[in-house]
């Protein structure tokens, strides 16, 4: 799983700038962030402290949603997929052909496309992974209390 970190810095000029730190565990010697950030945005102070709470708290963990899996499906031209825009089939082949280094700077911005390929790229079980995740755009969502209807 790759972990993102982010450091809020304020310069004099009242200007935020967010460095991101990615660390794959399972590709690097050390679970440490690199000292050196993929990438740093500036932005407000208020948007700056909001992605870095945001991202402390987890919320740019590596979360495959059924769209991205399906799309992720489609360019491994596996059952399931689904094809998606220009701009994403782009990306998605970007991210496949990318080296760790690049594919760890694009998960600070896309987490779960770099995940899903991840999987569909790296493990034996990837792609019943992703398939599992795909059928869940199939399944309608329970409605008035929890129960389907069928």
């Amino acid at each position: 799983m790759i972990h993102i970190t982010a450091r809020l810095h304020q310069d004099d000029n009242g200007a935020a700038h967010v460095a991101i730190y990615a660390t794959d565990p399972d590709h690097a010697a050390s679970s440490e962030p690199s000292p050196f950030p993929c990438g740093v945005l500036t932005m407000s102070p208020a948007a700056g402290a909001e992605l870095v709470a945001r991202v402390q708290a987890g919320e740019s963990e590596q979360t495959i949603t059924p769209e991205q899996a399906a799309h992720v499906l489609w360019h491994f031209d596996a059952t399931g997929g689904m094809e998606p825009g220009s701009f994403t089939q782009a990306l998605i082949t970007t991210i496949a052909s990318a080296d760790r280094t690049n594919m760890l700077r694009m998960a600070a911005i896309y987490p779960g496309y770099v995940g899903a390929c991840n999987l569909a790229q790296n493990h034996e079980d990837g792609i019943r992974v992703l398939q599992g995740l795909a059928r869940q755009m199939l399944v309608p969502a329970p409605q008035d209390g929890g129960e389907h209807r069928g």
